[in-house]
């Protein structure tokens, strides 16, 4: 027998839930602003990211990001128009923000969510690397993106990056590189600057094919015995698991990757 207080409680949780799941499916990102600012002395990046959401139909009131395997501190939220913009974190194969505001209805929708990643930047003094593979991957459309380190000052360096276009801005009196897309292309963003600011982490990868150098034939050769080996297990695991009938997959663990939208690294 269901008492009242029962019933109470069963109604309220199906209303929470259906309100959980009530966000229209119909809007697009009208702009994103993606910007990292960096701190003199320290690996550790500002992230604040930017979005208009544009609503077409019904209402939307959350929202989330996967950005890689990034610790996210000091995370915030807030909204131009109005109103709290609620914020948590969740963890997964990545690391997923969420947030969260009143009820939006037709027309646009503006947020403003901020965090900080404690070891963004690779390297040393003499160079730094910012890798952010999981910048632009989101499941919904976007219209127009930004992407933008801001430096601690206003030194102009020299800078690699991995996608094409970026130029120097000034930013508040400090130098700043830009990326602009309309619409959002790039999924990924990775610069590659000297003189560095910080002694970061260690370097897991290049920004771009043309950062690789010459190497000597010994060492050539001792790659591609290396290779050759690998090559060779592969097939013989691949072999294997095809007689036994099972596989495996794989993730990426640095801060800059992203198994994809297929694997939870998408945005809304």
């Amino acid at each position: 027998m269901i008492t009242a207080a029962c019933f109470v409680l069963m109604i309220a949780c199906h209303t929470t839930l259906a309100d959980s799941d009530s966000d229209t499916a119909d809007y697009v990102i009208e702009n994103y602003d993606l910007t990292f600012a960096t701190e003199r002395d320290s690996a550790a990046v500002r992230v604040t990211m930017d979005i208009t959401y544009l609503i077409r139909s019904g209402t939307k009131s959350a929202g989330f990001k996967y950005v890689g395997k990034c610790e996210a501190e000091q995370l915030s939220g807030a909204s131009p128009d109005g109103g709290e913009v609620k914020t948590w974190l969740e963890h997964h194969r990545e690391t997923q923000i969420n947030w969260d505001f009143r009820p939006a209805g037709r027309g646009r929708k503006h947020i403003m969510i901020s965090f900080t990643i404690p070891d963004a930047l690779a390297g040393d003094l003499k160079q730094n690397t910012l890798e952010a593979d999981w910048a632009g991957i989101f499941r919904v459309p976007v219209n127009r993106a930004s992407y933008r380190l801001v430096m601690p000052d206003g030194t102009q360096r020299t800078v690699q990056a991995a996608q094409a276009g970026l130029r120097p801005v000034r930013v508040n009196g400090l130098m700043a590189y830009e990326l602009i897309q309309s619409p959002l292309t790039e999924k990924s963003f990775r610069v590659k600057f000297s003189p560095g600011i910080a002694a970061g982490r260690s370097v897991s990868r290049s920004v771009s094919e043309a950062d690789s150098g010459g190497i000597g034939l010994s060492a050539g050769l001792g790659i591609l015995g290396v290779v050759i080996t690998m090559i060779l297990l592969i097939a013989r695991r691949a072999r294997r698991a095809g007689r036994s009938g099972t596989g495996s997959s794989a993730v990426g663990g640095s801060c800059g990757g992203s198994s994809g939208c297929g694997g939870g690294g998408c945005g809304s």
